[in-house]
């Protein structure tokens, strides 16, 4: 017999995974969107998508309250990349354990991955702020900025090193991933 207490937590449990599924989908469909135009010839630039997107979310009433959600929803996913990678969680993800190179990958790779996702998310509070959407840019934006602030090409390498380490272990991930 299953409690009412149970039920709400599984309930809840639920609509938060399809809650992160579709936020997912949304993502892989604009990463999926942007590779197929490259793939036919045509240019895409994350910079321009998403200096089009803030530009019309800044139109919209209350626009620059909603562009500044954005960048507070990047800034915690962001966050939570770092958690996860510094707390090792996303070991939970897995099957049985990995090894001792896939943690470490793992764990440059989420870290390198929520700096990156960091810097995007406070560009966003930055346009919202200023009500200028050219200041939001997607992460080629954001990785320019970055490569032009003080110590900015050492940050540039630690995070491709890092984001090629989450490429790695994406493949660890692969193999012993929960199903």
């Amino acid at each position: 017999m299953v409690t009412t207490a149970t039920t709400e937590v599984i309930s809840g449990r639920d609509t938060g995974t399809r809650v992160k599924a579709g936020g997912k989908t949304v993502a892989y469909a604009a990463l999926g969107w942007t590779a197929f135009t490259f793939a036919i010839g045509g240019r895409s630039s994350s910079s321009k998508q998403t200096k089009d997107f803030t530009a019309t979310l800044m139109q919209q009433t209350g626009g620059q309250i909603l562009v500044g959600l954005v960048g507070v929803a990047v800034l915690g996913i962001g966050a939570y990349h770092i958690y996860k990678g510094g707390k090792r969680k996303f070991l939970q993800d897995l099957q049985e354990h990995p090894g001792q190179w896939a943690v470490v990958t793992g764990r440059i790779g989420y870290i390198a991955k929520g700096i990156a996702l960091l810097v995007v998310g406070f560009l966003f509070l930055v346009a919202a702020a200023k009500h200028r959407a050219g200041k939001a840019t997607g992460l080629d934006g954001a990785m320019r900025t970055l490569r032009d602030a003080p110590f900015g090409r050492a940050l540039l390498t630690a995070i491709a090193v890092g984001i090629a380490a989450y490429g790695v272990y994406s493949f660890v991930r692969a193999r012993y991933a929960r199903v």
